[in-house]
Parts: structure tokens; C-alpha cells; sequence
């Protein structure tokens, strides 16, 4: 049973290299622990899923965030789940504050509006504890020309000015919900972007890029791919449906 997260101690600091890295160092000698919560206002060093993107923040304008919980809560068969139902969460807490159904998950590990990513999910996992990590723009104005076009933030999609302890406070709510759930590949098929439409996909399991249309998700986290077709025509044939454990995903047309 996982314990309720909302009642986690918290520890925060101004200005971090990443909450990430930070849970990992103090939890080098706490092995045993039952749980806690890392908020940071700033993040010099963030990072993302794939090796070389970069996490950018606005000091105190984004909520900054890693869960620490034990790993023996968590079996390791159950990390894709994981990142699927913190995307829950994390898009159940947009829409909180938006007032509105416009989250929508990414998969594995992004939420955006309307096309646009609004926050971003990166697990990882030690001998003892599962870290959860997450990055919610909150009250950014503006950001770089190079994420400009596809970076929003919870004011820029309409929202009042909020603080990222408040945003924090509701995501642990929407955690705790998401991770009790039994039925939650459902309820993230429910917001999965792009649900029914042709994209493009890449993963280390194929020759190399294929076209193919998001057909939902499975019991395991992986999403379900129907039509997929190959861009290079020589290579052997996918299975249809095709299952995708670990990749990239974008629709025709879309500037990742």
C-alpha cells in the first residue's frame, strides 16, 4: 500500500543543481526511510529524460519537485506505469488551476496544452528508493526563443499567478489519487494526446522511423500502435498491434 504522500516531510531549498540529484544525495545514507518530498525554487542543472535536454526554469516561477519513496513500494516491472500515472497526476493538477480538461500526457513522461509542454516527468530509480521527478511551469511570462513555441506555462494558458507551493500541495493530492488507482491505464488513455491520430515514432526496437497511429495504452504502461508502418520499406514488418516500451512520439507535422 502506498502511504500517503501528502503527509511526506519536505525539504526545500532555494537553488539546486537538479531536486533529482539532490534527493540522491541525501538519501545516500537514509535507506530505510519512509518517504519525502525535495522542492527547490530554482535548478541550475535540470534535466530531462532524454541525454542532452535540458530543464529551464524561472527562479520561484515553476514547481520544482522530486518524491522520494521506497522502492520496495514500487516493483521494478511497474516504472513505465509509474511515469504514466505521475503524468495523471500532474495534468488532473493542471486542470485544477486551469478550470478547464486541457492536460494532456505525452507519453511516457510529458504533459502538454494544447500541443505545448507544460511540465515534464523523470523517474529513476536507486537500490532503495524510486525518485519522481517533476518540473510544472507555473507563472513563467515568457521563456527562450528556442522553447518559446512549444513551452506554455499555467499563466500562460489562462491561469492566475500561482505559487509552486500550491501547486505542489494539489499535485500531491492528484499523486496519492493517481497511485492508488487500479484502473489507471484507463484513466491515462482518457488524456493521452493525440489518442486515434497517425504519428511518427522512434525507438530502439525498430530499424528505424515508422508512421503509425496512437492507439492507447496498456496494462503495463506500454503504448499500443496500430498500421505501424516503416519509413524504410527493406526492413522486416512491425506486428500490428505494435506495443512501444520506449521511444519518441510526435504527429505528422509537429516541430518536437
Amino acid at each position: 500500500m502506498i502511504p500517503d504522500i501528502t503527509k511526506f516531510p519536505r525539504r526545500f531549498a532555494p537553488s539546486v543543481d537538479s531536486t533529482m540529484a539532490w534527493a540522491r544525495r541525501e538519501l545516500e545514507s537514509d535507506p530505510a526511510g519512509t518517504g519525502v518530498v525535495f522542492q527547490a525554487g530554482h535548478q541550475t542543472a535540470g534535466r530531462g529524460r532524454v541525454p542532452g535536454r535540458v530543464w529551464n526554469d524561472e527562479a520561484d516561477r515553476a514547481m520544482l519537485v522530486t518524491v522520494a519513496l521506497p522502492s520496495r513500494l514500487v516493483p521494478a516491472r511497474e516504472a513505465g506505469a509509474m511515469s504514466l500515472r505521475t503524468g495523471f497526476a500532474v495534468a488532473r493538477t493542471v486542470d485544477h488551476f486551469l478550470g478547464h480538461d486541457r492536460a494532456r500526457i505525452k507519453w511516457p513522461n510529458d504533459v502538454l496544452i494544447e500541443g505545448r509542454k507544460v511540465a515534464g516527468i523523470l523517474i529513476e530509480r536507486t537500490r532503495s528508493w524510486l525518485l519522481v521527478g517533476v518540473g510544472i511551469n507555473a507563472s513563467q511570462e515568457s521563456f527562450p526563443p528556442s522553447l518559446g513555441a512549444r513551452s506554455t506555462s499555467l499563466l500562460l494558458s489562462g491561469g492566475a499567478p500561482t505559487r509552486p507551493g500550491d501547486v505542489l500541495d494539489r499535485f500531491l493530492v492528484e499523486l496519492r489519487h493517481a497511485l492508488r488507482l487500479k484502473s489507471w491505464h484507463i484513466a491515462v488513455q482518457g488524456r493521452l494526446a493525440w489518442l486515434g491520430e497517425r504519428c511518427c515514432f522512434s525507438s530502439d526496437a525498430l530499424p528505424g522511423t515508422a508512421r503509425g497511429t496512437v492507439a492507447g495504452i496498456a496494462e503495463d504502461g506500454a503504448l499500443t500502435v496500430t498500421g505501424l508502418v516503416l519509413d524504410d520499406p527493406t526492413g522486416e514488418a512491425p506486428p500490428d498491434p505494435w506495443y512501444c516500451y520506449s521511444g519518441e512520439i510526435v504527429p505528422l507535422g509537429w516541430n518536437e
